[in-house]
């Protein structure tokens, strides 16, 4: 019965193909769709560290998981059947107005950007939730072998500061042409005429200062720009 129901099913209409390095919701299909480019480097190695691999393919499915749950994929059905009861509802807008103002601080209002933001401050934090799952399971086992795998020779980094890093790495690019490109002027929130922020820059740091292991780890004073006294999480 369940095959009879997906063949009836319209097919994506931005299929993700083999070759491609991304990662894709399907909310119709109910099921997300990963690109063999993304199991090769920069994405994924045999020889990579467990913390590169949760700080990179992780985070991608992760982000993906939670935009299942958001707001426009949860909260209604494809049958128009809504979801959430009236306080499920309140409490996830109320939550989503914290993420809206980070947003003000680097682009204008944009709800796009505002949904982005909370997928991928809870994909960082599951992925990274995920990883410290991993080392208590190896930790005890004292495999010397294996976790000395997850720090890299010539780098003052801690395994756990090195997936903050890896994650951080993943949005290095060149700022001009995102800002004068006009693909990514379609796909992209116009920019805050009062700060010099960009796209890139909020995907990092937004995420980054909502996560209250980031502060711990690379020692941020509380209050500031990258340890705000208040933060923001829906999940």
């Amino acid at each position: 019965m369940g095959r009879l129901f997906e063949e009836e099913l319209p097919a994506p209409s931005d299929p993700v193909e083999a070759y491609e390095a991304r990662v894709r919701y399907r909310p119709v299909q109910r099921q997300i769709d990963i690109g063999l480019g993304l199991l090769q480097a920069p994405f994924y190695d045999p020889h990579y560290g467990q913390s590169l691999r949760y700080a990179t393919l992780g985070v991608a499915v992760a982000r993906q998981m939670a935009m299942a749950f958001d707001d426009p994929h949860w909260s209604v059905d494809l049958l128009e059947r809504d979801h959430w009861d009236g306080l499920t509802a309140w409490r996830y807008h109320d939550r989503s107005e914290c993420f809206s103002r980070q947003v003000e601080e680097y682009l204008h209002a944009n709800a796009s950007a505002t949904r982005q933001l909370i997928a991928d401050s809870a994909a960082l934090n599951v992925a990274f939730r995920a990883y410290l799952t991993w080392l208590g399971f190896k930790e005890p086992n004292n495999d010397f072998n294996l976790l000395s795998k997850e720090t890299l020779p010539g780098l003052n980094y801690s395994n756990t500061a090195l997936f903050f890093v890896a994650y951080a790495q993943q949005h290095c690019s060149r700022e001009e042409s995102h800002r004068w490109s006009s693909s990514w002027a379609k796909e992209l929130p116009s920019y805050s005429a009062q700060q010099n922020h960009t796209w890139p820059r909020l995907q990092v740091n937004g995420p980054l200062r909502n996560l209250e292991d980031f502060a711990k780890e690379f020692h941020c004073p509380i209050g500031s720009a990258m340890n705000p006294a208040t933060k923001c999480n829906i999940y």
